[in-house]
């Protein structure tokens, strides 16, 4: 297995504020288990799951303005249909 806390020694390069380091610790259960660093506010927490880990990088970069993302509800063509009008 890599040693990871090599990693820690590089010098990170600033960005927009919103740089982790995340350490996965365990798999277990279809997940992971782990520890993530906000680096630029100097915080640090455990995750018990892959959406966990998710929901605090989520909330960490919020930006209080309404974001548009995909979802599975819209009204996308099928992959079958994109390939068809190739």
């Amino acid at each position: 297995m890599e040693n990871t806390d090599a990693l820690c020694q590089h010098p990170v390069r600033q960005t927009s504020g919103n740089t982790f380091l995340v350490k996965v610790m365990y798999t277990r259960n279809n997940s992971i288990q782990g520890v993530i660093k906000w680096i630029d506010q100097g915080k640090e927490l455990s995750f018990r799951s892959f959406l966990e880990l998710i929901h605090l990088i989520e909330e960490a970069v919020e930006t209080g303005e309404e974001m548009e993302l995909r979802t599975w509800r819209e009204t996308n063509p099928t992959i079958k249909e994109e390939v068809k009008r190739e």
